[in-house]
């Protein structure tokens, strides 16, 4: 019906998964959509049953979202990623497909004031 509209998910907790396989499965979905992708990504709820799922100790979350948010935009848009940081660790890798457009806009989700400043500055 539509060529044009975007779509993407509700706002998708980063900390507690692999940026090398969100990267690989969400520019999948871009390639597959004709580059309609628009993912969307959060620290997560406050919930602890969300905490229990995902492994990753609230206090933790900010730190991991903030190594792993630019080692995505890296693997959308460079042809091999080395990173050695503090949670991963990656020599040469190449994530294929590449985003349509080798990159796409992403939004960010949060209501706590770090949270928000976080979305502000990138």
């Amino acid at each position: 019906m539509t060529s044009r509209i975007k779509f993407g998910t509700a706002v998708m907790t980063l900390p507690g998964r692999s940026p090398a396989v969100l990267a690989k499965e969400l520019a999948s979905l871009d390639v597959l959509s004709g580059g309609r992708l628009l993912p969307a990504f959060g620290l997560g709820q406050r919930h602890a049953g969300e905490q229990q799922a995902f492994g990753v100790r609230r206090e933790e979350r900010a730190s991991i979202f903030e190594e792993a948010l630019p080692l995505l935009r890296r693997f959308w848009a460079e042809d091999e990623v080395t990173h050695d940081g503090p949670r991963f660790r990656y020599e040469a890798l190449r994530v294929l497909p590449k985003p349509a457009a080798r990159g796409f806009d992403v939004w960010m989700g949060g209501t706590s004031e770090p949270e928000l400043r976080r979305t502000g500055r990138s």
